[in-house]
């Protein structure tokens, strides 16, 4: 039993670092480098904020998005429009490579115009399910207090646990 609370606190360590540690990167990367979206090793994060794409995946969905050489007919991209990212699906590349025709699956038409090759941020590559959610919350102010209060107790509820144990058994 002290085994398995012992692995749960690295894990929320692990956890808590991981989110800070890209968070971090992310705001040093758009004021440093004045990038809008940051991307690490070829990769980035969206949060999935319409249902556009349902059922592929759903309105608070993280998707981890990679920058490609190429992109096909079926993949999945996030691309810029307006200021906004949005993530849609190829369904049509026109015959000079230098567009492609984009619809969401949810989507009864494709999309007002074709997007140009050099919009796109990236193919998406993995998804997890409702994690968006909780990077949107911890970005609020209340969630990132919320975020601080859970890593200070991961760190000292232990100790402090076994303390008021040693002080009972005395």
């Amino acid at each position: 039993m002290k085994m398995l609370k012992s692995l749960l606190k690295y894990v929320l360590y692990a956890v808590v670092l991981a989110v800070l540690f890209i968070d971090i990167w992310r705001m040093v990367s758009r004021f440093l480098f004045n990038n809008e979206l940051p991307f690490l090793f070829g990769y980035s994060h969206v949060t999935v904020l319409s249902g556009s794409m349902e059922p592929a995946f759903s309105t608070g969905d993280l998707l981890i998005i990679h920058r490609e050489n190429e992109y096909r007919t079926g993949d999945v991209i996030t691309f810029w429009e307006s200021g906004n990212l949005v993530t849609h699906r190829i369904i049509e590349k026109k015959p000079d490579g230098d567009e492609v025709i984009t619809k969401g699956d949810f989507n009864n038409v494709p999309d007002n115009s074709p997007v140009g090759i050099t919009q796109i941020a990236g193919r998406v590559v993995w998804v997890i399910s409702g994690l968006g959610k909780f990077i949107l919350f911890i970005r609020t102010p209340f969630g990132l207090l919320l975020v601080m209060a859970a890593g200070a107790m991961a760190l000292f509820l232990p100790d402090w646990i076994s303390n008021l144990k040693d002080q009972e058994g005395r």
